[in-house]
């Protein structure tokens, strides 16, 4: 089981210039907050997370100002595992030969989550697995603390994949 909150997770970028729609999570669509204080996105639920596809599970959508706060970046941080494991990916098109950086954060959700929680962010033929202990490193309810992540990939000059699972 997976428990691990990613801010600014889809923060792609060629020479500094944002190549994916809704990278930082900041657009929550039509979804409304839910009572909790989040919102959750389904594999062909009723909304739709703008930019990604829900590829299995669910995913949470948590408020800076929320127990599960503050984000890394913005108002949102995404919460890979919803009310079950999840996965999110995003298609754009790359440039055969220019490097892109895939950079983000990620802390362990503090609520439920097992001590040892992992996720995956891969693109372009390259990942990085994060893993975030519950020894309290990574803050708590209302006091989240975040660690960077990222790696870089060469475009093929054809469509490219960022998931997070």
């Amino acid at each position: 089981m997976r428990k691990v909150l990613l801010a600014a997770a889809a923060t792609l970028a060629h020479a500094a210039v944002e190549v994916l729609v809704n990278g930082g999570f900041d657009d929550i669509g039509t979804a409304v907050p839910e009572g909790w204080g989040g919102l959750t996105y389904y594999v062909g639920g009723p909304v739709t997370l703008p930019g990604w596809t829900v590829e299995a599970g669910s995913v949470d959508l948590t408020h800076t100002n929320s127990v599960w706060g503050p984000s890394a970046d913005g108002l949102y941080s995404l919460d890979i595992n919803g009310w079950s494991q999840g996965t999110i990916a995003q298609s754009f098109a790359t440039i055969l030969g220019r490097l892109y950086t895939v950079s983000f954060a990620y802390s362990r959700n503090p609520a439920n989550a097992p001590f040892i929680a992992t996720a995956t962010v891969s693109a372009g033929g390259e990942s990085e697995g994060v893993t975030a202990l519950g020894d309290g490193s990574f803050g708590g309810l209302s006091s989240m603390d975040w660690e960077r992540g990222g790696f870089t990939f060469v475009g093929t000059g054809e469509t490219e994949t960022l998931r997070l699972a």
